[in-house]
């Protein structure tokens, strides 16, 4: 824990000193192109209510003084005229990383998204989140959260465990004018699905395996997706595979001048679920940490990484993208995309630095789009990134220079 400690204070001081020096010039940074590598409590928690133990030593604490306590208030009029587009990419380069896909042909094609669990913890690590262009990480309810890993670049021969659709998937589906693969769904959840995707959602239930299989038993934590075998079913079913308009995201391998630092940043939405990305300054990327519970409920950060390639999961570009949850009961959300058309806040995290910015909803078929505050595009890094979509009254505390801590908070 002391070396824990030591490693992080110097890290810290190196990306000061670093930063520092970038006022004057821009930074010297190469690309990296990373390794291609509602459920009851029963089923999620221990069986008896377990006792809120403190976080080990070695993991960052907030401080009491909050940086922000409330999203920052919007105010109509006063904000920026935000571009309806950004700079253009050149032809050949995947508009959703600035970097060239695996195969020049996957760009000819939509996009697949798999519903991927993060609970129960038993279905850890996760199989494929490390080849995906973007991740996406929100509220499920019960203090839970889950992903929809978005990939077109490059596929993974196995991504999960899958698990069900949510209100929230038909959006980032059409918005990413995607493919949904997904478990099941709850009733209400499927009608809207079906009604907002067509053909072009894809549930466990009615395909076959493959592309879709279990690995042993039927359970929660075992089904799996073979990626390139749910384009080959596409083809089959002659679901129309059309490549969308998926511009609106800008790149650039020098990182924008600020004067906020960033390495450490972490995701509270309970005290057995937590989330942190930590600045490697060698690779210039945030390595992905989880909570660990064990049998005496006593909670330790561990590395999360991608079972595929037993390498820690790590992110170019990590976003705090905070958005108005809408809650039907404690487990069925929605959240609210469509009436953010002016600009809503949101965080970028890249190369140790932080950006606050907006967040923009173009319209139902096109991707979300970053801007800073006087209206120009946030350039995200060449690469992988992973947005949370935090709700409204998420909090946000700076306890010290380079840390940062958010709990999450309805609506």
């Amino acid at each position: 824990m002391k070396y824990d400690f030591l490693k992080l204070a110097l890290t810290l001081v190196g990306v000061i000193l670093i930063c520092q020096a970038c006022q004057t010039e821009p930074l010297p940074v190469a690309p990296v192109f990373l390794p291609s590598p509602t459920q009851t409590l029963a089923e999620n928690y221990p069986t008896r209510v377990p006792t809120r133990t403190p976080l080990p030593t070695s993991t960052i604490r907030p401080s009491p003084i909050p940086l922000t306590a409330t999203p920052v208030k919007l105010i109509p009029g006063l904000l920026p005229v935000l571009p309806t587009q950004p700079p253009s990419l050149p032809g050949g380069i995947n508009p959703l990383t600035g970097l060239p896909p695996a195969d020049p042909q996957f760009l000819d094609r939509r996009p697949i998204l798999v519903k991927v669990s993060n609970y129960p913890r038993t279905g850890r690590p996760h199989a494929g989140l490390s080849f995906a262009d973007i991740v996406f990480e929100y509220y499920i309810g019960e203090f839970t959260n889950r992903f929809s890993a978005l990939y077109y670049g490059q596929y993974p021969p196995k991504s999960g465990p899958i698990r069900s659709g949510r209100l929230v998937d038909a959006q980032l589906t059409n918005m990413y004018g995607g493919i949904l693969v997904y478990g099941n769904a709850d009733p209400v959840v499927e009608e809207v699905l079906i009604r907002s995707l067509g053909d072009r959602q894809l549930a466990s239930k009615n395909m076959p395996c493959p592309p879709v299989c279990y690995e042993g038993a039927a359970t929660v934590t075992n089904l799996f997706a073979d990626v390139q075998k749910v384009e080959e079913y596409i083809t089959r079913r002659n679901i129309n595979n059309s490549r969308p308009d998926l511009s609106g995201m800008f790149f650039d391998i020098i990182p924008p001048k600020s004067n906020e630092f960033a390495v450490s940043i972490s995701m509270e939405y309970a005290w057995f679920n937590r989330g942190e990305w930590r600045y490697d300054p060698e690779k210039q990327i945030y390595n992905r940490w989880i909570e660990e519970v064990d049998t005496n409920n006593k909670v330790s950060m561990v590395p999360l990484v991608d079972r595929l390639t037993n390498k820690q999961l790590a992110v170019s570009n990590l976003i705090l993208l905070f958005a108005t949850y809408k809650e039907f009961k404690p487990t069925l959300h929605d959240v609210d995309f469509s009436t953010n058309q002016s600009g809503k806040r949101a965080i970028v995290f890249r190369d140790a630095v932080a950006i606050d910015g907006l967040w923009k909803f173009v319209d139902s078929h096109r991707p979300i789009q970053f801007f800073t505050r006087s209206g120009s595009p946030i350039p995200l890094r060449p690469g992988n990134t992973w947005i949370i979509i935090v709700g409204d009254k998420t909090s946000l505390q700076q306890p010290s220079p380079g840390q940062w801590e958010a709990k999450f908070g309805l609506p």
